[in-house]
């Protein structure tokens, strides 16, 4: 029961700094969603090949966190995601629901979200190819004003860091949109991993 317990405590906390690196509170950004967004194109899965560091620091604790994995799936609404990790090599699933306020913009809100009430919780798709990368930004308001946030850079490919970083859309999504620089990414390990 205590092992279950902590097991949850920890899942919380993993969740609320959503599955990445920790970045200090700051005011959010107004960034803009991708118009024209296709949910069903954005469905399947994708590897979280990337995150920002925007303090430059990695909390102890995520330094075992890896193998992120989302399945998203959606046919009108809600938006249903699976995501599978490990942590210290044990495996973990976590299903959730999201809803597209506007069906053909790319804003997601959190519905729910196993193991913690994640409601409040918004995710703007700023571009995606579809086929190869997406770069998002996951964003917790707390209060008037004030975020924490993240910059996510996901890929078909688990093993595409290096060409999703080379490839200029990226790079131009996450430097002319998201107020940082792509020196400020790091990569997320997606080597020896399981089959979720």
């Amino acid at each position: 029961e205590i092992s279950l317990h902590f097991n949850r405590m920890f899942l919380n906390l993993l969740l609320i700094l959503c599955l990445t690196w920790v970045v200090e509170a700051r005011d959010c950004l107004n960034t803009k969603p991708m118009e024209n967004f296709d949910p069903k194109k954005f469905s399947g899965v994708w590897y979280e090949i990337a995150a920002s560091s925007n303090n430059g620091t990695v909390d102890d604790m995520l330094k075992t966190v890896k193998c992120i994995v989302y399945d998203f799936s959606q046919s009108d609404r809600p938006y249903d995601m699976k995501i599978n990790l490990t942590i210290n090599d044990e495996v973990q699933r976590i299903t959730g629901r999201f809803d597209l306020p506007q069906i053909n913009v790319g804003h997601v809100e959190t519905i729910d979200l196993t193991f913690f009430d994640m409601a409040g919780v918004k995710l703007n798709v700023i571009w995606t190819d579809y086929e190869k990368y997406a770069v998002y930004y996951m964003f917790v308001p707390y209060e008037a004003g004030h975020c924490r946030d993240y910059v996510i850079v996901l890929g078909r490919d688990r093993s595409s860091y290096s060409a999703a970083m080379a490839n200029d859309d990226v790079r131009r999504s996450i430097e002319n949109y998201l107020d940082s620089t792509a020196d400020k990414i790091t990569p997320k390990v997606q080597t020896d991993c399981p089959t979720f």
